[in-house]
């Protein structure tokens, strides 16, 4: 695989937003969450529908080549999140993702953000 395609829809909703990142190749539509208290994100989102990951670089990155859950406590001060400086301008912090595997291929990558710093739940992730 080269680098994950350029589909992305990062809604924040509430202080949360999700987002979905394929791989090449994988094609349908992807997912959101339609909340009408969602914020608004516009050069977040636009950036994360143009930015090409490949495996290991930033949190959609990272999950696809572990194919494992991962949380960033405050991707403002993560140094592989290439995204960092918009998603400090725009107010995100903690971010977690997860992958959407079928036989231990990544179909995706789900991505959530919130406007908080926020350490994991052990209990639950």
């Amino acid at each position: 695989m080269t680098g994950f395609g350029r589909r992305h829809i990062a809604n924040v909703a509430t202080g949360t937003g999700a987002g979905v990142r394929k791989p090449p190749g994988k094609e349908g539509a992807g997912l959101g969450h339609p909340d009408q208290r969602a914020i608004e994100v516009p050069e977040f989102e636009r950036v994360s529908r143009e930015f090409s990951f490949v495996p290991g670089l930033g949190l959609p990155g990272r999950v696809w080549s572990s194919l494992e859950a991962k949380y960033i406590p405050d991707v403002v001060s993560d140094e592989n999140f290439p995204r960092a400086s918009i998603a400090e301008r725009e107010g995100l912090h903690a971010a977690f993702g997860f992958p959407i595997l079928l036989g231990g291929e990544v179909l995706g990558v789900i991505e959530f953000f919130s406007r908080e710093i926020r350490q994991p739940d052990r209990s639950v992730y």
